[in-house]
């Protein structure tokens, strides 16, 4: 199966502006921004689609969207 391009991100195999990475996650700014500050948080494990993460997964991934929201919208 061909990597995603989330996962060639998180591989490094293609650019992107990161703003924060830790284990979890890897948060980028939008390549196609559709608004001032428009970024992404992007679960590092490989799953079909969001639905088929964990809540515990997606609970995380929101709450590292709102801080570094609130740290560079607010």
């Amino acid at each position: 199966m061909e990597k995603s391009v989330f996962k060639k991100i998180i591989d490094r195999e293609l650019p992107a502006e990161i703003i924060y990475e830790d284990d979890l996650v890897i948060a980028i700014m939008d390549a196609f921004p559709v608004s001032e500050g428009h970024f992404l948080v992007i679960p590092k494990s490989e799953k079909p689609n969001m639905l088929t993460h964990s809540e515990e997964e997606m609970t995380y991934a929101f709450k590292v969207a709102y801080k570094l929201a609130k740290e560079r919208l607010w």
